[in-house]
């Protein structure tokens, strides 16, 4: 009979113990039977099962180097310019905003828009712009996956960007236009520090699949719906 009662009070004090664990790590019971526990919304918002919508925003700064299609904002004849005048490398910089949405662990997809300006503009004949835009939207489909804190990124982005170069030296000046439309296709990496669950730090490296002389960097902060997107 003592073996009995001996055994019992270790397995009640074992049960008891794990009890008081359970509360340590802010959970606590909600019924009578031993192992119940109702805890608190931290697990709930770590879950895949979450209600949380599995959604992000991307606010950053970009900088795009490419290269224009030939255009002249002369008002005399063209052919009088040096071929050597040409340079068409152009940069374009602003800022990008992203939104983004998990598909499952894995795969995301989202919407890219990228309104600024032209920090460098391309060397044509005639006189050099005075007033520029830069435009950009894109398609995003993308995969990751997360490291310790850090999430690791591989993306397609397909969409075309806009350029328009205006001449007008002087107020009330007619003004000489030159604006064009490019297709772009771009693969990018990108790394993502979660300085907490749903804030993040990041930078992103592109690589144009149309044009070699094309690329893009962006640096950027992340407002994420659920901790970590769900990578975990």
């Amino acid at each position: 009979m003592w073996l009995v009662r001996a055994v019992a009070l270790a397995i009640a004090a074992a049960l008891a113990l794990c009890a008081a664990r359970a509360e340590a790590r802010g959970c606590h019971e909600i019924s009578d039977w031993v192992g119940y526990h109702r805890c608190t919304v931290f697990g709930a918002d770590w879950s895949r099962e979450a209600d949380t919508p599995n959604l992000w925003i991307e606010l950053g700064y970009f900088r795009h180097d490419f290269i224009s299609a030939p255009f002249s904002l002369a008002t005399t004849d063209a052919s009088q310019s040096a071929p050597e005048h040409y340079d068409l490398h152009t940069t374009g910089g602003g800022i990008a905003w992203r939104t983004l949405g998990g598909i499952g662990r894995v795969f995301y997809t989202g919407l890219e828009l990228e309104p600024g300006w032209i920090a460098h503009a391309p060397t044509v004949p005639g006189p050099t712009p005075t007033d520029d835009e830069y435009l950009a939207a894109s398609l995003i489909a993308g995969v990751h996956g997360e490291l310790l804190r850090i999430g690791l990124s591989a993306e397609l982005a397909a969409g075309g960007r806009y350029e328009d170069f205006d001449y007008c030296p002087e107020k009330g000046c007619k003004d000489v236009d030159a604006d064009q439309t490019s297709w772009m296709l771009e693969a990018r990496v990108r790394a993502d520090l979660f300085v907490v669950p749903h804030f993040s730090i990041g930078v992103m490296y592109g690589k144009s699949l149309i044009d070699r002389d094309d690329h893009s960097v962006m640096f950027y902060i992340g407002l994420h719906g659920r901790a970590v997107d769900g990578m975990y």
